[in-house]
């Protein structure tokens, strides 16, 4: 994994993973009327993004199943089930 200090120039790409999130898996629950200023609150000091999670780094999707909780729309999210690969 990559974790290096996030840029402005990358918060409306931010933007549409924070949305797919929210929608796939109901995080934030409520989404924010200000979605960048969401994810620049007043205050912060700084933010980290981290890059080519999971797949890109030797970890494997083993299979996808319902969770045992609902959104606040009443959907329920698909949990995500990963495996670290070994060399």
């Amino acid at each position: 994994m990559h974790i290096r200090p996030r840029r402005d120039d990358e918060l409306e790409h931010l933007v549409r993973v924070l949305q797919r999130t929210h929608d796939e898996d109901g995080y934030p629950a409520h989404w924010p009327d200000d979605p960048v200023a969401w994810l620049t609150p007043p205050g912060h000091r700084s933010a980290w993004t981290a890059w080519r999670l999971y797949e890109r780094r030797g970890w494997r999707l083993t299979h996808r199943s319902p969770a045992d909780w609902t959104k606040p729309d009443g959907t329920v999210p698909t949990m995500r089930w990963y495996e670290k690969r070994l060399p």
